[in-house]
């Protein structure tokens, strides 16, 4: 049985999650750790008239001349998607009332909310989407007990997302040292084989990671070994700190900020030394990548990344 829930922030409260299990009919409450502080009535998802688990649109690039027939294919880019929810709420009066107007408070065209999807397996993917609110309709009366109401949906970002996957470490201290091309010398990462991880990346496309050191340090290299690319630097990282290094071209900044924090910051990407960002293939590559990370003092560097799906299962 496929299981679909909603997640995305409170709307009113800081620090809290809203979750609408959409195959229970609840509506969960979490703290920041998870943890489930409220359960309401919620919302129940229709088996029929689900869209956007499939493959998204392609846009194609091709070339044409007068005198060829038909055209030649450069490329595809898959472009933005667009889903539908088709959802009961299962009660009548004030209450129907009270769940319908929460569930739309959580749903905004400027807000990012979560699509997940739970295989019969147990794995899940997720969508990040905004409310579309022109395709968000009324088929039939709402307030008539197992009448549908529609959610529409887009996701800038067509791909499915998987959890996020560790796929190198690097900590000191350890014995193996790296001398780079007149760089400093580097510490490799204890427990690596010959100072490189081999990636068995998950997903359909290929990813760009997120590389983490977590203070003290004052130095990183992260790199393949066979393959184009390299990200170097001598950020002073405090214990207190972490440098977070997102290799997606859609940012591909540097940002110092606390360890606790999840975003914001102090944008450092000037101090880095080498910014030859590079993504990492996912397994339906004959070969495996090889990526070497290491890194200057006693803190702890990691390089993880979400893998990407054209389907939700």
């Amino acid at each position: 049985m496929i299981r679909h829930e909603l997640r995305m922030p409170h709307p009113f409260q800081q620090s809290r999650f809203v979750v609408w299990d959409l195959t229970d009919g609840i509506c969960r409450i979490e703290n920041a750790a998870g943890v489930t502080v409220e359960t309401t009535a919620g919302a129940t998802v229709l088996d029929r008239g689900i869209e956007g688990m499939g493959h998204p649109k392609a846009e194609v690039f091709a070339s044409e001349t007068p005198r060829s027939p038909g055209r030649r294919r450069t490329g595809t880019k898959a472009v933005e998607r667009s889903a539908f929810l088709p959802v009961v709420i299962n009660a009548r009066g004030a209450e129907w009332t009270t769940i319908q107007g929460f569930l739309w408070s959580c749903l905004s065209p400027d807000r990012e909310a979560f699509w997940r999807v739970h295989a019969p397996d147990g794995s899940w993917r997720e969508l990040a989407v905004f409310l579309d609110p022109s395709d968000s309709v009324y088929r039939l009366d709402p307030t008539e007990f197992a009448s549908a109401l529609g959610i529409g949906l887009v996701a800038d970002d067509p791909f499915w997302l998987g959890p996020e996957q560790v796929a190198a470490t690097a900590a000191e201290p350890s014995g193996a040292l790296f001398f780079g091309n007149g760089a400093p010398s580097f510490n490799i990462s204890a427990g690596s084989q010959d100072g490189s991880t081999a990636l068995t990346v998950a997903g359909d496309v290929d990813v760009w990671p997120v590389l983490t050191v977590q203070g003290p340090a004052s130095g990183f290299r992260v790199a393949p070994l066979f393959d184009p690319g390299e990200v170097t630097g001598a950020v002073n990282v405090s214990a207190a700190q972490k440098l977070v290094i997102d290799f997606d071209p859609r940012s591909q900044a540097a940002m110092l900020r606390a360890s606790s924090a999840t975003s914001g910051g102090t944008n450092v990407t000037a101090q880095l030394a080498t910014r030859k960002f590079f993504p990492v293939a996912a397994n339906v590559s004959t070969q495996s990548m090889v990526v070497l990370l290491s890194m200057i003092g006693a803190g702890r560097a990691t390089l993880t990344y979400r893998p990407r799906y054209w389907r939700a299962i």
